[in-house]
């Protein structure tokens, strides 16, 4: 398990800083996405698997919208 909390942490710690970089709004969703799953996999290292699972769903749902939504701006900022 401590080999999956580093790897969850070097997910999560390369996740955001490349999504710091990004200038694209897709693109940075993308990159927190990567971020979030670090965080996720670190839940698993510290044996919460359960809370992981819980994560996945609710960040899923989440992010599901947020992409539909960033999609619609996107579309209605190109349209003016």
């Amino acid at each position: 398990l401590h080999l999956v909390l580093a790897v969850g942490i070097i997910t999560m710690i390369t996740g955001k800083c490349m999504m710091l970089s990004r200038n694209d709004i897709k693109k940075t969703l993308g990159y927190s996405t990567i971020g979030q799953m670090g965080y996720m996999i670190m839940e698993c290292g510290f044996g919460a698997f359960s809370l992981a699972v819980f994560h996945l769903i609710a960040h899923g749902l989440f992010k599901a919208t947020l992409f539909l939504s960033c999609g619609d701006v996107i579309h209605r900022a190109r349209l003016e």
